[in-house]
């Protein structure tokens, strides 16, 4: 097999510095492939140049500048989907544990301080992810939402820490929940709901109906920490709140003209179901059946966190990952 001179080599090394690579490692590896390419191109008859000129039109018909700025585009893709990967399993963990809790609030289990603690860790572990990633795409960012997710993280933030020292400092940790709770739901819901309902107008109806159940549900959490009797009032808006959502999601899934996946079918079908047992639950205690409302609402907490939230994370993955790949193209 020929092999290629030391001054034939040094020839291509200085045509590909010349098309305008930068990056060392990039430098070698297209040598390497030029250089085999020539060799294998001699060998069956061709000249040093037209060889070359083979090779480049092979390895490089748009340049090596090309070839570099495409490799440094994958490369910032990969971070990023890395970075929606570690958002996405914390934010799944901290949601997923939140039914848990309740159900271990509801039967007295001795492991309900340490579940809590684990969703708020998870919970600002997440946001932390949140806040790193806004910063490195803050100069894409609106300033309206810069001041949302600002809101965001900072009420996230207060919620999560107070939970996680409540036990040393509990004094503090119920001014900061208190906080964080309001920042939520006076200052990043509404920013937040306008925003999507500006910029999604088909769906408006289902933002409407969920800002309002998040409204009353970081509302009634205020008036829970309070002391407050009125925090059933809330909690039983949040749930016709939701439940008036999940008719709605339900409306348009059956109105659809086009099939739809059998991850999206699940997901309906498991949110509309836990949604309807939690909501029947939820009225019956008024009935008196605790026993029953008890088993209802495990049923319906146990749909949403293993079906429900599963199929949604993954569905929303899913969609941030297609973003990524449209806004690179």
């Amino acid at each position: 097999m020929y092999q290629l001179s030391e001054a034939q080599i040094e020839m291509v090394r200085q045509r590909l510095l010349d098309s305008g690579l930068k990056n060392a490692s990039l430098q070698s590896e297209l040598l390497d492939h030029f250089c085999c390419f020539i060799e294998l191109q001699i060998d069956k008859g061709a000249d040093f140049e037209t060889a070359y000129a083979d090779a480049y039109k092979a390895i490089t018909p748009h340049g090596g500048n090309d070839i570099e700025t495409e490799r440094l585009l994958l490369m910032t893709i990969n971070k990023q989907i890395g970075m929606k990967r570690l958002i996405y399993i914390s934010g799944f963990a901290s949601a997923f544990l939140y039914p848990l809790s309740l159900t271990a609030n509801i039967f007295h289990w001795p492991s309900f301080n340490f579940i809590g603690f684990a969703r708020h860790f998870l919970l600002f572990v997440t946001i932390v992810l949140i806040m790193v990633d806004a910063i490195k795409k803050r100069k894409s960012l609106s300033l309206f939402r810069k001041v949302y997710t600002s809101t965001g993280i900072i009420g996230g933030s207060l919620i999560a820490v107070a939970t996680m020292i409540q036990i040393y400092l509990y004094d503090y940790a119920y001014y900061y929940t208190i906080l964080g709770f309001a920042i939520l739901a006076f200052l990043f819901l509404p920013l937040y709901f306008l925003d999507r309902y500006e910029n999604d107008r088909r769906h408006r109806k289902e933002y409407i109906a969920g800002f309002l159940g998040a409204f009353f549900l970081f509302f009634a959490d205020i008036l829970v920490i309070l002391g407050r009797h009125e925090a059933m009032i809330f909690l039983a808006l949040c749930a016709t709140s939701f439940f008036v959502l999940a008719g709605i999601v339900l409306a348009h899934f059956l109105e659809a003209g086009h099939p739809r996946s059998l991850i999206y079918t699940l997901q309906v079908a498991s949110g509309v179901v836990g949604c309807t047992l939690v909501i029947t639950a939820f009225m019956m205690q008024f009935s008196g059946t605790i026993t029953l409302s008890k088993i209802l609402g495990i049923a319906g907490l146990a749909v949403t966190a293993c079906a429900f939230m599963p199929l949604y994370t993954y569905r929303l993955y899913i969609n941030s990952l297609d973003k990524t790949y449209d806004t690179a193209q």
